[in-house]
């Protein structure tokens, strides 16, 4: 059985934000697009307005591994337990916390993930309630677990250890 990854990466414009590994010019901002990015960084400390302006199933480009290891096929090594994922967040950027997840589809083996879990660390912001309930329902191994108020890290990553389906 070859180890796949869970979902095939959709094949990306090279000119779009941030493809294949380069970096998202910003370029002339309007006033508006000025203030987004204003905002998105007070709020997360990060260039959230480049983060959102790219794809959730970016690539970072060329695989720069020996080309003897690209062409190699892996296959499923007996006993290998599966797994699952835990991602633990609170009021995290929406495009994010979906790279992150869309990440580990991308790259991890089917055959070994058994499901990704997000944990709310009691989230305040709207896009992470119901818009997100209802993008990972379409994900099918990905659930979401909440805190109803905020523990922090290491009590959120113990709930979803519990709720946890994997060996691993």
């Amino acid at each position: 059985e070859e180890l796949k990854p869970r979902l095939q990466r959709p094949l990306q414009d090279p000119g779009a934000p941030g493809a294949h590994g380069k970096p998202f010019l910003s370029g002339l901002m309007t006033q508006q697009e000025q203030q987004e990015n204003q905002k998105g960084f007070n709020k997360n400390q990060f260039n959230q307005f480049a983060s959102d302006r790219i794809s959730l199933h970016r690539d970072l480009g060329k695989d720069t591994r020996h080309p003897d290891c690209v062409e190699q096929k892996f296959w499923r090594c007996p006993g290998l337990p599966n797994t699952s994922v835990i991602i633990v967040f609170h009021n995290e950027a929406w495009s994010t916390l979906l790279r992150t997840v869309y990440s580990v589809l991308h790259t991890a083996p089917a055959a070994l993930l058994t499901e990704i879990i997000l944990v709310d660390d009691a989230s305040t912001d709207d896009h992470l309630k119901a818009a997100l309930e209802e993008h990972v329902e379409k994900l099918q191994i990905v659930r979401v677990l909440r805190q109803r108020e905020r523990k922090g890290l290491i009590t959120a990553r113990l709930m979803g250890a519990q709720a946890a389906g994997g060996e691993v």
